[in-house]
C-alpha cells in the first residue's frame, strides 16, 4: 500500500500533468502562434521537465518496492528536476538576449538550449550514481541523508544558483527596458506591455516557490540530524510536484490562445482561417489596385493623354 504522502501528491501529479500536456499540444498544434516568439519552445521544454519530474516523485510509488527501482527514481528526481530549474535559466536568459540584442542577431539554437538544459542535469545525476550517492532519502529515494554535503551541492546549491541568475537578469531586463523606455514606474507602461511581461515574470517566479520548500526541508533535516519534519515535507512534495499547473496557468492566461482552442474546439477553426484568407486575398487586390493606379497617374504626369497609354494588367491571382 501506497504511503500517505502518495495521497497528497496525486491531485497536484495529475494536475501538473494536464497542465503539461496543454502546454506541449498548444506548442505543436499552433503553428503560427509558436512562431510569434522562441521563448514558446523553452516554455514547452520547462512543460516536459515538469511532467517528468512529477512522474519521477510519484509513478515509483506504484511499483514493487526494491533496490533497483529507488536507483531509477533517484536517478530521475535529480535529472528531471534540475531540468525542471535549468530550463527556467534559459528562459530568462533568451528573454534578456531577445530584448538587448537586435533579433536577427539573438538568435540560440534548439540544440543549444537542449544541451544546456538537458546536460546539467544529466552530467549530475550520472555523477551522483556513479559515486554511489543515491538510496532511500526519506518518502522517496534520492541522494540519502548520508551524504549532506552532495546534497547541498547536487540539489539545493544548484537550486540557489539557478534562482540568483534567474533574479540577476530579469533585474537587468528591467533595467534595460526602464533606460530604453524612458519609463520610470512599471505602471507607466501599456496595459498590453504590463500584462506580457508581467507574465514572463511569473514564469520565472513559480520555480522559487515551488522549491523553496525543497531547500527549507533539506535544512531542517540536516539540522535535526537526518529526521524529517513532517509538514514541511508534504509542502516539499506537494509544491514540488506542482510546477507544471502553475505554468500551465501563466501560459494559458494569453487571450490569443484561449481565443485558438475555442475556435478548435467549437469548430470555428476552418471558418476562421477562411476569412483569414479572404482577408488576405482583399488587402492584396487593394493593394495591387492602388499601385496600378499610383503607376498610371505617373505616366499622365509625364505627358500625354491617359488614353495613349497602354493599359496595365495585374494578374491578382498570382499575387496570392
Amino acid at each position: 500500500m501506497p504511503p500517505p504522502i502518495f495521497y497528497y501528491m496525486t491531485p497536484p501529479v495529475v494536475l501538473s500533468l494536464v497542465g503539461a500536456l496543454f502546454i506541449i499540444l498548444s506548442y505543436i498544434m499552433f503553428q503560427d502562434y509558436r512562431k510569434k516568439s522562441p521563448l514558446h519552445f523553452i516554455i514547452a521544454m520547462m512543460a516536459l521537465s515538469d511532467a517528468l519530474t512529477s512522474l519521477s516523485f510519484w509513478f515509483p510509488f506504484l511499483l514493487p518496492a526494491n533496490e533497483h527501482i529507488c536507483q531509477v527514481q533517484a536517478f530521475a528526481i535529480e535529472f528531471f528536476a534540475l531540468a525542471s530549474w535549468t530550463w527556467p535559466c534559459i528562459f530568462a536568459v533568451r528573454l534578456f538576449i531577445s530584448n538587448m540584442i537586435e533579433h536577427e542577431n539573438a538568435r540560440i539554437s534548439h540544440l543549444t538550449c537542449h544541451v544546456i538544459g538537458w546536460g546539467v542535469g544529466l552530467f549530475l545525476a550520472v555523477l551522483a550514481g556513479a559515486l554511489g550517492w543515491y538510496g532511500p532519502a526519506g518518502w522517496w529515494c534520492w541522494i540519502t541523508v548520508d551524504h549532506p554535503a552532495a546534497q547541498i551541492f547536487l540539489g539545493d546549491g544548484i537550486v540557489v544558483i539557478m534562482f540568483i541568475i534567474e533574479f540577476v537578469v530579469f533585474s537587468l531586463l528591467m533595467h534595460y527596458l526602464r533606460q530604453t523606455t524612458g519609463l520610470s514606474n512599471f505602471r507607466q507602461l501599456s496595459v498590453q506591455q504590463r500584462t506580457v511581461t508581467f507574465r514572463f515574470s511569473l514564469f520565472l517566479l513559480i520555480p522559487p516557490l515551488c522549491w523553496s520548500w525543497a531547500i527549507a526541508d533539506r535544512a531542517v533535516t540536516i539540522l535535526r540530524g537526518g529526521e524529517h519534519l513532517y509538514w514541511l515535507q508534504i509542502m516539499h512534495a506537494v509544491l514540488g510536484t506542482s510546477q507544471g499547473i502553475f505554468n500551465a496557468i501563466i501560459y494559458g492566461w494569453d487571450p490569443e490562445l484561449q481565443e485558438r482552442w475555442a475556435d478548435l474546439l467549437l469548430g470555428r477553426g476552418r471558418n476562421r482561417k477562411r476569412r483569414q484568407e479572404h482577408e488576405r486575398t482583399a488587402l492584396i487586390k487593394q493593394r495591387s489596385l492602388r499601385d496600378v493606379m499610383s503607376h498610371s497617374s505617373i505616366q499622365n504626369d509625364d505627358g500625354g493623354d491617359a488614353d495613349d497609354k497602354v493599359p496595365i494588367v495585374v494578374d491578382v491571382n498570382k499575387l496570392y
